[in-house]
């Protein structure tokens, strides 16, 4: 009795990763959004002196903090989402986890990104004084103009990507991704 009891219960696993409901499909592409809003928010924060001018007033560690807390605050009420219902669905489970080591992954290559190259123009400038200046202009201006956007542009394609497959009803499965949460391959 215990062995059917058991058979039925994996059963039941394995249909529903197999073949999620619609609802489960839409509860799950509630993981992607914070990565979907990663690249707006990086637009929308550069223009953020122009929208609210009352920001030049405020010192730098206080606009990184609201920069870092407006990127983090979906992140965190996605996984208390996922936290509170990932027992439901196995398949919201798996996307759930695939959606954020995604997240985090390029929310990690995105930072040793950004210091790569503010750490490249500070070397530039303590080594090369006179010259440095215009050379860490130019890799500034190379970075913020064509580097980021593209990065940003590859993070957003990639979402959708996902959000694609799981409406299709499989988990996404992307390259350089690091496993903060385990998950079926």
């Amino acid at each position: 009795m215990a062995k059917v009891q058991n058979n039925k219960q994996q059963e039941e696993f394995e249909f529903s990763v197999q073949r999620p409901t619609k609802s489960e499909k839409f509860i799950a592409l509630i993981f992607y959004l914070p990565t979907l809003l990663v690249p707006l928010d990086f637009f929308g924060l550069v223009n953020m002196n122009y929208i609210l001018p009352q920001l030049n007033n405020l010192g730098d560690w206080v606009i990184i903090a609201i920069f870092i807390i407006w990127i983090a605050l979906p992140y965190i009420i996605a996984i208390v989402i996922w936290f509170v219902i990932r027992k439901r669905s196995t398949f919201i489970n798996e996307v759930g986890k695939a959606a954020f080591n995604f997240g985090f992954s390029f929310l990690f290559w995105l930072t040793i990104m950004i210091l790569s190259i503010f750490a490249v123009m500070v070397i530039l400038n303590r080594n090369y004084h006179a010259d440095a200046n215009l050379l860490s202009i130019l890799i500034g201006i190379l970075f913020l103009f064509f580097v980021l956007p593209f990065c940003l542009l590859i993070i957003f394609g990639m979402t959708i990507a996902g959000i694609i497959m799981t409406l299709q009803g499989i988990v996404p499965k992307f390259p350089l991704l690091f496993k903060f949460f385990k998950y079926k391959n």
